[in-house]
């Protein structure tokens, strides 16, 4: 087996990849089997956000900000404060005609592939051979948590993060080993968390911060500073188009995530005796039984001790056994209950760095002459069991909730109530419920100040026709839209526009005169698209600098 993968032409390559591909889909063989599918966690709001995606594709919207598919044409703004960029893939396939169920688990073994797929090519680019790079690639793709991510929690956007992970650190080593050209990858795998899981870009910038101070005497020199303020700029600029948005909407408005945290980190922590024995006995993702899994949990202590005695990625053994300790309770959680650091919500989301951490400490240390001369069997039966471990993790998850189970059919009867668990990012004053208890989607006024006829009110739009009975004063027309900064209102008749606010109760708001006829709808802001641009000009500039540098390469060598 070794010797075949040490010729590492590109047939090897492509044998590693479909290897990949046939694991990923047997992983999810206890999940989906025949006409029947196992959904749960995020699943409803993941499934409505590439639903939603389509929807947009479908009517020519290429960047949709407020999803007027969501909450029966209500509107949210999951395309605004969630990244997009990669559900364009799995929207593409609704369009060419795939159902939800096909599409929605098509992305999740995509992505288990794609962890795979980036996690070797990072550890050939930190030096591993191409046995320890798929060795890494295993460890951590079939690691507990990520598989629950996929499994159990289904939390898309972090699990697609988790594919450009190895990425990052192998950035980081290579700028610590002095090639300060690893300073594009940095900010492109940077990029790319970004764009999958926004809290995922917060703990990668700060594990970014802990190991630049792990290794000081690197970072601070001026080429890695200049180098990794090169890193850091390109990323912010790349991420603008969603960075700005963001912000601007923050600014404008209170949303329930802000006014209404859904969680207390401090309350989230894991205790310290359960988390070794959920972790030893692989149990199901649930509340009060999260896990890093055996291997990646027994890796961590075996790892630090060979790692201190072999003199070989000694902080990073520290880092990962660090961070253990920091998701239990045995860390002051409690003193950051009302900072930034609440945002990441779950101790145990650092599981995703310790287990990336974990995986290329095991694969990069050294086991001696004894282990190398039994490699052709310990590695495959060390293969072996994570598959295996991997393929009762699934079936485990399924047993334990066999009430998720349902037909292809009904898991394609798609809900579009469905805007996630938190309402994050509604704003303050509104009640989910009353959404939920005006499905008809009626407009709310005074008839003693205001006519409306011919209301037509379809996804993300509202169109009435309205006479205000005192030409001397305003009337108020509350409408079954969401505010959002960039709702616009335009009177058909004479093409002026209409100003909109924020009614009391979080909807859309017109303050109207005389009598019209208007049409509202999402129509974004200014600064959304000069964000775009900022973008776009980032990635052409980009370009323009990789092309002139391989010309002058190719004259250098001539």
């Amino acid at each position: 087996m070794s010797e075949m993968i040490k010729k590492s032409g590109w047939q090897v390559t492509l044998l590693v990849e479909v290897g990949f591909v046939i694991l990923s889909m047997m992983l999810f063989a206890a999940l989906v089997h025949g006409n029947q599918v196992f959904a749960t966690g995020d699943y409803h709001f993941h499934q409505n956000r590439i639903e939603s995606l389509y929807e947009a594709l479908k009517h020519g919207d290429l960047l949709p900000r407020v999803d007027t598919y969501f909450a029966g044409g209500y509107g949210y703004a999951a395309s605004l404060f969630y990244p997009t960029l990669f559900l364009y893939v799995p929207a593409l396939f609704r369009l060419i005609g795939f159902s939800s169920a096909q599409v929605y688990f098509g992305t999740l073994i995509g992505i288990l592939w794609a962890t795979f797929a980036t996690t070797e090519f990072a550890g050939r680019q930190m030096g591993l051979s191409r046995v320890r790079s798929v060795m890494f690639a295993l460890l951590y793709g079939l690691s507990t948590y990520h598989l629950q991510d996929l499994f159990s929690r289904q939390d898309m956007g972090e699990a697609m993060a988790m594919v450009f992970f190895p990425l990052v650190l192998a950035s980081l080593v290579k700028l610590n080993h002095g090639d300060k050209r690893a300073w594009l990858w940095l900010a492109l795998s940077m990029t790319a968390v970004g764009y999958s899981h926004m809290l995922s870009l917060e703990m990668m910038g700060l594990f970014c911060v802990i190991y630049a101070l792990t290794y000081w005497r690197t970072f601070v020199t001026k080429r890695t500073l200049l180098a990794v303020g090169a890193a850091a700029i390109t990323a912010i600029l790349l991420l603008s188009a969603y960075l700005i948005p963001v912000g601007e909407q923050l600014m404008s408005q209170t949303f329930q995530v802000t006014s209404t945290p859904l969680v207390y980190i401090s309350k989230e922590a894991v205790s310290p005796m359960n988390l070794v024995m959920n972790s030893l006995t692989n149990q199901v993702f649930h509340a009060n039984t999260v896990n890093v899994g055996p291997v990646i949990f027994i890796g961590s202590l075996v790892g630090l001790g060979l790692a201190l005695k072999q003199h070989h990625n000694r902080r990073l053994a520290v880092i990962a056994v660090a961070m253990l300790v920091m998701t239990t309770s045995l860390f002051p959680w409690a003193l950051l209950n009302h900072t930034m650091f609440n945002t990441l919500q779950f101790p145990w989301r650092l599981f995703s760095i310790i287990s990336l951490l974990v995986s290329y400490n095991l694969s990069d240390l050294q086991y001696g002459l004894s282990f190398k001369r039994a490699a052709n069997i310990i590695v495959p039966m060390s293969i072996s069991v994570l598959v295996l471990l991997g393929l009762q993790l699934g079936m485990k998850t399924v047993a334990a909730s066999p009430q998720r189970v349902e037909t292809e059919s009904s898991f394609n009867k798609i809900d579009s109530y469905y805007i996630g668990a938190g309402h994050e990012y509604l704003p303050k004053t509104l009640s989910y419920n009353k959404i939920l208890s005006n499905k008809h989607r009626t407009l709310v006024y005074n008839n003693e100040d205001v006519t409306v006829t011919a209301a037509k009110a379809s996804d993300g739009h509202v169109e009435f026709h309205y006479v205000v009975h005192d030409s001397q004063r305003h009337a108020k027309i509350s409408l079954p839209l969401v505010y959002y900064k960039g709702m616009q209102a335009v009177n058909t008749l004479d093409h002026r526009f209409v100003a909109t606010k924020e009614s009391g109760t979080g909807m859309t708001e017109l303050n109207v005169t005389g009598s019209g006829n208007v049409a509202v709808g999402y129509a974004g802001t200014a600064l959304q698209r000069l964000s775009v641009l900022v973008s776009m000009a980032t990635v052409f500039a980009m370009g323009l600098s990789i092309r002139r540098r391989k010309r002058s390469f190719a004259h250098a060598r001539l």
